[in-house]
């Protein structure tokens, strides 16, 4: 399994409209579990920030520090998700308290984040389970 960027506008668009969101202090991550062949055994995943961070510098220093937070999120599924395959995708879009938040609060709302996004794998893993015929 391997970690691939989402760079393309459609891709970004594709999870805004069908995905789920997990809205946090500084940031918001917009989820979706993969069912494109393209993207199966992976986990693909974007940074963006809008003007409404701030100026340019800012911007980027928020999108700087969202790739970090993506890897940090990637490692701990990996941990929490140990030898299962994960398949999802998920964009981070930075909020106007990142640039300047405590890195902790950061780590901490990680953990969360994969908390939840352990549960949700799992729940729609068992979703998508066929049924037993009689």
């Amino acid at each position: 399994m391997k970690l691939v960027t989402l760079k393309k506008r459609r891709d970004f668009k594709r999870l805004a409209l069908t995905g789920q969101k997990l809205v946090f202090p500084h940031f918001i991550i917009q989820f979706s579990f993969n069912t494109s062949s393209a993207l199966q055994d992976c986990v693909a995943f974007g940074v963006t920030a809008s003007k409404k961070v701030g100026n340019a510098v800012l911007r980027n220093r928020a999108k700087r520090r969202m790739r970090v937070v993506g890897g940090l999120l990637y490692e701990s599924l990996r941990l929490h998700l140990k030898d299962k395959e994960i398949d999802f995708s998920f964009v981070l879009i930075a909020r106007y308290t990142l640039p300047k938040a405590p890195f902790s609060e950061l780590q901490e709302s990680v953990q969360k984040a994969a908390r939840i996004l352990q549960e949700k794998w799992e729940h729609s893993k068992e979703q998508s389970k066929p049924c037993a015929t009689y």
